[in-house]
């Protein structure tokens, strides 16, 4: 079956890979690009929000330093990368 074999399998994206759900706490991020989040670790990073790896997935470490740094600039507390917390960064969404 190939990679098509799992495109359009519950839980998956073209790629085949997993999708995160806000059911299980985390968010899906298949709309953003993988150099979206990275720019945004970056600047989490640069800015002493500790995301660890700078590796383009957002993951809990990811998440937690979004929430502290909407916490910290008065954002809504989503943990989410939204267009606000983007421009708050500084990093074009």
């Amino acid at each position: 079956a190939g990679i098509g074999g799992y495109v359009g399998n519950k839980g998956t994206d073209a790629n085949g890979k997993g999708a995160t759900t806000a059911a299980h706490g985390k968010f899906n991020t298949n709309h953003m690009s993988n150099g979206t989040v990275r720019n945004a670790q970056m600047a989490l990073n640069e800015k002493g929000y500790d995301v660890g790896m700078v590796d383009g997935r957002y993951g809990p470490s990811t998440q937690s330093a979004v929430r502290r740094f909407q916490s910290e600039k008065g954002l809504a507390q989503s943990g989410r990368l939204d267009s606000a917390t983007l421009a708050a960064l500084g990093v074009n969404g």
